[in-house]
């Protein structure tokens, strides 16, 4: 939300590179994730799989973002949105 209501090119530019942080680092929750479910000791993957869910979920999200952040105001795309 931030990203869409930044009023200046800088401050957008900004919120877009903590997002990039952010999503560097749900990629490595996500990784542990999966090696931690792929060990044979924990018996209810359940909760790990959820977690895993709902990082992947929050990954699209960040991906939908940056595709309108990327997309030109007067391109086709641009403006049939």
């Amino acid at each position: 939300d931030k990203v869409r209501k930044a009023t200046t090119p800088n401050l957008k530019e900004k919120y877009e590179g903590d997002l990039k942080k952010e999503i560097k680092k749900l990629q490595r929750y996500r990784e542990q994730i999966k090696s931690w479910a792929s060990q044979s000791e924990i018996t209810d993957k359940r909760p790990l799989l959820e977690a895993r869910k709902s990082i992947e979920r929050q990954m699209e999200r960040f991906k939908v973002l940056e595709k309108e952040s990327k997309t030109k105001k007067y391109s086709k795309e641009g403006l049939a949105q």
